[in-house]
């Protein structure tokens, strides 16, 4: 994600801060499986900083907690490219199973409450 360019730019604006920081991101907070896992990782990072004899050595924590933070976001970037740059291949292996995905409906998605048929047709 090193270029910068102005296609970049929005894309980055739009796509990446609106859908995946925020929306997504979002979703994610919903997620039991996500909130129990963020628990165990704070209370796992506080048993490691009372363990440690000096300062020194909770500054060095404290910046390595906020190293994996900035790497998260651009893995989240290449993945969100990742998954526009195989969007035709999956869109060809669902049609293998009958679904067709037919209308891009922002309210239903792949993580939402919708059913089945309201999210996508079941190709006859």
């Amino acid at each position: 994600m090193n270029e910068k360019n102005v296609i970049h730019k929005a894309f980055t604006d739009v796509v990446f801060v609106e859908r995946v920081h925020q929306e997504a991101y979002k979703k994610c907070l919903e997620d039991t499986e996500y909130q129990l896992a963020t628990e165990d990782a704070a209370r796992l990072l506080r048993q490691l900083k009372e363990t440690l004899s000096n300062n020194e050595q909770k500054k060095l924590l404290d910046e390595l907690e906020s190293t994996g933070d900035r790497m998260y976001s651009p893995f989240l970037e290449y993945c969100y490219c990742q998954g526009i740059e195989d969007s035709e291949m999956i869109h060809n292996q669902l049609k293998k199973y009958g679904i067709s995905i037919v209308r891009e409906d922002l309210e239903y998605n792949y993580i939402s409450e919708a059913t089945t048929n309201d999210a996508f047709d079941i190709v006859q």
